[in-house]
């Protein structure tokens, strides 16, 4: 389920990883030219000599530099926008009643709407067609069932998007806080444990909780700040060597992405389970390693890779993907059968008082 939004995860890592490939070239390359200075041969060779030259005169460029991080922001601001988009897409296609959906979200959707209707000359670079924006209000507002949010409109930001703008634009779409909650997220958990080489989880929780968004997130608000500058003066005095571009902020947006699709999944399931869109699995016999669930599937489908949502207490909510399942101690891909006893292993830590839920599509 919402492979479509697992999909946007994909292409925006592949981007980063794209980014880092370049690096490296850029980075051979001048390992390549230490060794070719080093040739008597092709220094004498005058149309080798004459590329040299060119890659020496590029490589330590303006150009190359500005390129690395322009490219790396214009990825980050996709991959926001792409996976916002598909996450109010599948949210129409929950077959919830609009009236039912987060308040946020329906406040928002008729304010900005309206703004945009008031404003047109204002919005006029958004390739939005007024008549579909009213036919889609309309119908939110009247059928309630069978409707289409102005998603362009929801997702609209009018600057980089920095530390305040993203949180503002989460806010935009029903999810207030989300810096907060990426903070706390398993992903943030994990990139913050290994870069500051901290043991014991209670010493990482309490670090992280002192943290503010300005410490916690400073890899975006610099990039923001150096795009910025690129984009108005075209040079920066104080460059980002390229290791820590790929060391320490592609690895950073990489952690946020994974961040940002797992709070808005968990969003989705929240608002299903909400209305009683998820079937419960009813018996549960036991946990094992924190990670390892022994339940009975009763008439629920399921397969390696699908979600299952986890009831931890009083609204807390997390979901967790299928990494493997096994029947009678052998490994297994799916199971279509019903009241078959299975064990589950997620990417999450749970335990015995936890609920565990899926979704069936009817």
């Amino acid at each position: 389920m919402f492979e479509d939004i697992n999909d946007e995860l994909n292409i925006f890592c592949k981007r980063l990883n794209s980014i880092t490939s370049y690096i490296d070239l850029v980075e051979n390359e001048k390992k390549l030219l230490k060794l070719f200075n080093q040739s008597e041969e092709i220094r004498n060779n005058k149309e080798l000599s004459e590329v040299i030259n060119l890659i020496n005169e590029n490589i330590n460029s303006q150009v190359v530099y500005n390129a690395i991080i322009i490219s790396l922001y214009s990825c980050y601001e996709n991959y926001i926008d792409n996976i916002l988009t598909k996450y109010l897409e599948n949210l129409s296609n929950l077959n919830i009643l609009y009236s039912n959906l987060p308040k946020a979200i329906q406040d928002n959707h008729t304010r900005l709407s309206g703004e945009f209707l008031s404003n047109l000359n204002r919005y006029k670079n958004y390739d939005l067609n007024p008549i579909d924006v009213v036919n889609n209000l309309s119908n939110c507002l009247n059928t309630n069932d069978k409707y289409i949010l102005n998603k362009k409109i929801l997702i609209m930001h009018p600057g980089n998007l920095g530390i305040e703008a993203l949180n503002g634009l989460f806010s935009q779409v029903g999810i207030d806080n989300v810096l907060s909650k990426i903070k706390v997220n398993k992903y943030y958990k994990q990139y913050y444990k290994q870069e500051n080489d901290i043991e014991g989880d209670e010493a990482l929780n309490r670090i992280i909780s002192s943290l503010n968004f300005t410490l916690a997130f400073q890899c975006l608000q610099d990039l923001v700040n150096r795009r910025n500058v690129i984009a108005h003066s075209w040079n920066e005095d104080e460059r980002l060597n390229m290791e820590i571009i790929k060391e320490k902020y592609i690895i950073f947006f990489i952690m946020i992405g994974k961040a940002i699709h797992s709070i808005l999944v968990t969003e989705l399931y929240s608002i299903l389970y909400k209305n009683d869109k998820l079937v419960k699995f009813e018996v549960v016999y036991k946990v094992i390693d924190n990670r390892i669930v022994c339940l009975n599937n009763g008439n629920i489908k399921i397969k390696k890779g699908d979600y299952i949502f986890i009831k931890r207490g009083n609204d807390k909510y997390s979901v967790s993907k299928i990494l493997n399942m096994e029947i009678n101690k052998e490994k297994v891909e799916k199971c279509e059968d019903r009241n078959t006893d299975i064990g589950i292993e997620v990417d999450d830590n749970i335990n015995i008082r936890n609920q565990f839920f899926m979704y069936v599509n009817m």
